[in-house]
């Protein structure tokens, strides 16, 4: 009897097993049984909050797309697009009804509704970095980039009723002035950078128009606006504290800016605990008398040799420092590397401890007038190039703070280093740089970037130094693989040495020592305002 009673309950635990088994195998079927949900609802735009005209009016128009995302089954959301006609738009056009088919649909899951449909990712999410590059447009805005949402659950397996979609982005009208107001410099516009200290926005190729339309991230009043705005070669900047930006308003702002001097660029660097500087817009040459700056900040003359003489051309100097012994262009290192007048051929006369500042010079496209505010940074291992490359307080730029510089290759030509401004928010739409404040473990071509994507780090008040080599008379060497830039600074106690940043594809050295007779590259910068 016992061993009966023993069979029939290892019978009964088999089949509770069976059952078990068969009744999870019915349940991961109804995880995923292709059932098809048709929902229809009706979706509303508040007034008074879009920005199809000025006054912020926007209708549902036929032809319009709308994306419904919803969570299915398996907690994967899922994008359909639903095109409105005109049958489906009503209410004068604030009101418009969505029919869509739902595979697996989940109970009281996630739900949003993104209008127009080109702001939601294929992912289903909201695709805020389409606001990272614009074109300042109304009607752009408009048809493109005016978000309008709403995110909230299913009702069971059903879109909610009725659900309103509201704006979380401020639209915002600029004109761009002059310090005092009185000029509107908005027409001239070719380029308008703006951030508030998360995200930031790039408008490129501007041109005539009458106001500049950006559609934003709301903004709080403790945050500061920073505008950056360049018409042809001139600059302009402003800074604004204290302004709220809502969500779901548009907003008419005038916005007053400071025009930079001749030849300056938008990024401030620190280059000491009291001092802070811009840097000219390419690096210094010379050319049958006259002295500039390259149009670029990655212009180079290059090539194999330079002609060194007072009627000839190079951007490569001699540091021979500025005394009463050497004149014209001698002083400046321009003509051949080792001076004739030289106490020992070194550049230094007598062992004076000479400074070479190549920022008194009249610069034709830096203000054209001898000690207009121009200077070369000084030297050495407690100096201003030091400071700049390893001391200083800088923006994080992905996961490194204090994020200082990154060697980089632009356009698949020029390498070189970039130098990242204290406050700096990398482009949304261009790929973060990678061995950021490193010197050996990043090849030259680790960070390469696009013509589009400079203009916009640029405009950011990123800095670009190329490795355009060195000469030795008129010879030219490593170009395309060293940089050498002079500083200010000679080595007072070795005088045929001078102090000057080094780089290369395996290091960064921002307090080098070398011979005076090289011919070196020049960056000169201006005071921040």
């Amino acid at each position: 009897m016992k061993q009966t009673m023993k069979l029939f309950a290892m019978a009964a635990l088999a089949l509770a097993v069976v059952a078990t088994t068969a009744c999870s195998k019915d349940d991961e079927q109804a995880e995923s049984t292709g059932k098809v949900v048709v929902s229809t609802t009706t979706v509303s735009l508040p007034g008074g909050t879009k920005a199809l005209t000025s006054q912020g009016v926007k209708t549902f128009s036929d032809g319009d797309e709308v994306a419904v995302v919803y969570e299915n089954t398996s907690s994967t959301l899922v994008k359909a697009t639903v095109t409105l006609d005109e049958a489906s738009i009503s209410n004068g056009g604030k009101t418009a009804s969505l029919t869509v088919s739902m595979t697996d649909p989940k109970i009281d899951g996630t739900v949003k509704i993104i209008y127009p449909a080109a702001m939601a990712t294929d992912a289903g999410a909201v695709n805020y970095a389409a606001l990272a590059n614009q074109d300042g447009r109304l009607e752009t805005i408009a048809s493109s980039l005016d978000l309008a949402l709403f995110e909230g659950s299913l009702s069971g397996e059903e879109l909610p009723a009725s659900p309103r979609l509201d704006n979380p982005l401020a639209v915002c009208e600029f004109n761009i002035k002059n310090a005092t107001g009185s000029s509107d410099l908005t027409s001239s516009i070719t380029m308008l950078y703006i951030a508030d200290g998360t995200s930031s926005y790039y408008l490129g190729g501007l041109s005539g128009l009458s106001s500049i339309w950006v559609a934003m991230k709301p903004v709080e009043s403790s945050a500061t606006l920073t505008f950056h705005a360049a018409a042809g070669n001139t600059r302009y900047v402003k800074e604004i504290s204290g302004k709220t930006l809502a969500a779901n308003n548009m907003y008419h702002v005038a916005v007053g800016t400071t025009q930079l001097r001749e030849g300056a660029l938008f990024g401030t660097f620190s280059v000491s605990g009291t001092s802070a500087v811009r840097f000219s817009q390419g690096n210094l040459k010379y050319d049958n008398g006259t002295w500039s700056f390259h149009t670029n900040q990655y212009d180079y003359m290059g090539g194999t040799s330079h002609t060194v003489s007072v009627s000839g051309s190079t951007d490569l100097f001699g540091w021979v420092g500025a005394s009463s012994n050497f004149t014209d262009v001698d002083q400046y290192g321009v003509t051949t590397s080792v001076q004739t007048n030289d106490v020992n051929g070194y550049g230094n006369v007598a062992d004076e401890p000479l400074k070479a500042d190549w920022g008194t010079l009249a610069i034709s496209n830096g203000g054209n007038t001898e000690n207009s505010g121009w200077r070369t940074l000084t030297g050495s291992s407690d100096a201003e190039w030091q400071y700049l490359f390893d001391t200083r307080t800088a923006s994080t730029v992905g996961a490194t703070a204090n994020a200082r510089y990154a060697k980089a290759y632009l356009f698949g030509t020029t390498h070189g280093v970039i130098l990242f401004p204290d406050n700096y928010i990398h482009p949304t739409d261009v790929a973060a740089p990678t061995g950021i404040n490193t010197t050996g473990n990043t090849s030259w071509d680790a960070n390469t970037y696009t013509a589009d994507d400079w203009a916009k780090m640029e405009a950011a008040g990123a800095v670009f130094l190329p490795a355009a080599g060195m000469r030795f008379d008129s010879s030219v060497y490593d170009v395309g693989t060293i940089g050498y830039y002079w500083s200010s600074s000679p080595d007072p106690s070795y005088l045929p040495y001078a102090y000057d940043v080094d780089f290369n594809s395996g290091g960064v050295l921002p307090a080098n020592r070398s011979t005076r007779s090289f011919g070196f590259s020049v960056r000169l910068a201006c005071p921040v305002e």
